[in-house]
C-alpha cells in the first residue's frame, strides 16, 4: 500500500534494496528481532548446509548472498542507517 501512495504523488522505487555495504531499506522483520535475523546467524561455521536450515534469518536470507557476502565479517547490523519500513508489527504499541 505504501509503495502505491509513493506513486500516486510521483516518487518511485529506488533502484536497489540495499546500500553498498549490504545493509537493506526494506525489512520483513521488527526492528527489536534484527539481531537474529543477521546473515551469520543463518550462515555460520556450524551450518554445513545452508539449504537445508529454515531458521527465520536463513529464510530471509536466502538468495542474497551478493548483498551480504561483501561485508559479512564487517557489519554488525543489517538494516540502513535510514530504514524505510520494519514488518510484523501486529499491535500499534509495539511501534
Amino acid at each position: 500500500m505504501l509503495g502505491l501512495c509513493l506513486a500516486e504523488v510521483g516518487i518511485g522505487p529506488y533502484s536497489d534494496v540495499a546500500d553498498r555495504w549490504g545493509r537493506e531499506y526494506f525489512l520483513n522483520y521488527r526492528m527489536e528481532d534484527m539481531v537474529i535475523h543477521a546473515p551469520y546467524k543463518a550462515y555460520g561455521d556450524m551450518m554445513p548446509d545452508p539449504r537445508k536450515i529454515e531458521s527465520n534469518a536463513a529464510i530471509h536470507w536466502r538468495g542474497k548472498a551478493h548483498i551480504f557476502m561483501p561485508c559479512l565479517e564487517t557489519n554488525q547490523f543489517w538494516a540502513s542507517p535510514y530504514p524505510i519500513s520494519f514488518h510484523d508489527y501486529k499491535d500499534t504499541s509495539q511501534l
